[in-house]
């Protein structure tokens, strides 16, 4: 214990524990380097001790670390499950690498394919690449769990399809579609129509319909409500054309969908729907190639940005074990004005 300050120090933890005090510096930052049973040990024991660490100091190494090139809290790893993809494509990809430059970290794309290099081989490769921190992008499926083992690493991912329990940044789709419901209504659209298909419905973990269901039994029973879901993933030019006599015979004054990278829009102006002279139209997904539509962004780039720092706030405060209680930061999203849905009143 210090004299100076009577508070208890890494040298008193390490005589309590018969080590030394680089062993309980290792163990107090979780590092995997040192074994599971001597960390959990140490830890104990400092907790026991009623050990804290200085704020200041811990802060000053931390701010230390990240300046070092060669530090091991210097390389972030992206773990993705597209071999072969351009990342640099990615809206969530590009504000990673963004925010990782603005404080200093290197990025590292790795692809996730247990068929190719086992999990725990991947995880050994990643701690001697110096990775401490990783960021996961979404999962091709909407209830996906990898068999990775997390411990040792600070960890983020974007987006709701993976159902690991650890710290994620995601758009709190809920809140947005009634955001977007309450929009349109305000517009004056009385029969307001949702287009998406199965794989998107799963994708974002049924919370579209969800939301939807909600909101017409619960919050504006006046409106008349409809939903079409499309099986599959995708829609063609014979389901835009089922799908523009749906909206023909419930007389539908608007329409939703959440369809990604699949141009609803055009597809249901060739089918016929005059919009947005007879039906106005509400993208709930980025289309930044197309300014005219009115959408509502789920602003990737700024969520690849906030994964960035959960990672990094965890790093420079020695969080390397998974969290008994996950954290989510959720995202509203944000209204882009187009010429689709104008007001009708």
């Amino acid at each position: 214990m210090s004299p100076s300050s009577g508070k208890v120090t890494m040298k008193d933890i390490a005589e309590a524990a018969g080590v030394s005090l680089m062993t309980v510096s290792r163990c107090l930052k979780n590092n995997p380097r040192q074994s599971p049973t001597t960390r959990k040990q140490v830890q104990q024991i400092a907790r026991e001790l009623g050990y804290t660490p200085h704020p200041y100091l811990s802060a000053l190494m931390s701010n230390l670390a990240q300046k070092r090139g060669n530090s091991p809290a210097a390389n972030l790893a992206v773990l993705h499950f597209n071999p072969g993809a351009d990342l640099k494509r990615h809206a969530y990809f590009r504000g990673i690498l963004a925010r990782a430059a603005d404080l200093g970290y290197n990025i590292e794309p790795v692809p996730y394919s247990p068929q190719e290099i086992p999990p725990a081989r991947l995880r050994e490769i990643l701690l001697t690449r110096g990775v401490r921190g990783i960021i996961l992008m979404p999962a091709p499926d909407g209830f996906s769990t990898i068999d990775f083992d997390f411990d040792g690493f600070a960890v983020a991912a974007l987006g709701h399809t993976l159902s690991n329990p650890i710290p994620r940044v995601a758009s709190d789709i809920y809140s947005m579609c009634f955001y977007a419901f309450d929009e349109v209504v305000r517009r004056g659209y009385r029969r307001i129509g949702l287009v998406q298909t199965e794989y998107v419905n799963r994708l974002g973990r049924f919370l579209y319909s969800g939301a939807f269901a909600a909101y017409r039994e619960h919050v504006k029973t006046d409106i008349y409500f409809a939903e079409s879901i499309t099986p599959g993933g995708h829609l063609d030019a014979n389901d835009a054309n089922q799908i523009a006599r749906w909206i023909q015979r419930e007389k539908l004054d608007a329409v939703i969908s959440p369809i990604f990278s699949i141009p609803v829009y055009q597809l249901l102006v060739q089918a016929g729907i005059l919009i947005p002279e007879e039906t106005g139209y509400l993208h709930l997904i980025d289309i930044w190639d197309q300014p005219e539509i009115t959408q509502i962004s789920q602003c990737p780039e700024f969520m690849g940005t906030k994964a960035v720092d959960m990672v990094v706030a965890a790093i420079n405060r020695n969080e390397f074990a998974q969290p008994a209680i996950p954290h989510v930061i959720n995202t509203m999203g944000q209204w882009i004005e187009g010429k689709t849905l104008p007001r009708r009143n």
